[in-house]
């Protein structure tokens, strides 16, 4: 199973803003964290999807800090 580390901060309109390091075209928003978080498979997987199209390199996950936030991919 890979896990993508992700940065989770807040917006300047209240909203939560997750993306991805390694994945630049990858990010969503939620109302709080946990809804951020739980769109965030979704946007993973799509801009994945985008790479495959193009025949692009998936890049590998870098290395997570302890307790620091994944997002998994699910075979």
């Amino acid at each position: 199973m890979l896990q993508y580390p992700v940065s989770v901060e807040r917006d300047s309109n209240g909203t939560v803003l997750v993306s991805f390091p390694d994945i630049p075209e990858a990010h969503t928003y939620g109302v709080d964290t946990g809804d951020a978080l739980a769109r965030a498979p979704d946007a993973l997987e799509t801009a994945l999807a985008v790479y495959m199209d193009l025949r692009r390199d998936i890049p590998i996950p870098s290395r997570s800090k302890k307790r620091a936030r994944v997002v998994a991919l699910q075979r």
